[in-house]
């Protein structure tokens, strides 16, 4: 994604992903300094996106409610 249409976004808008995946649009995001909103239905996809995030950002996932 990076240096494709996510590059010629406004700096600092915000991305809705409603299929989350495997995070690629949220890794993206945080590559460029986006907001990310994204949704997965699948709790196994839901825990590679919390992996692949607290990987790339050296952060802790937290359940807000």
């Amino acid at each position: 994604m990076p240096g494709s249409r996510m590059s010629s976004w406004y700096t600092r808008g915000i991305v809705y992903d409603p299929f989350g995946g495997s995070g690629t649009a949220l890794i993206a995001c945080e590559n460029l300094n986006r907001d990310c909103r994204m949704i997965e239905i699948s709790p196994a996809y839901c825990a590679v996106i919390l992996e692949r995030w607290a990987a790339h950002t050296g952060g802790t996932p937290e359940l807000m409610e």
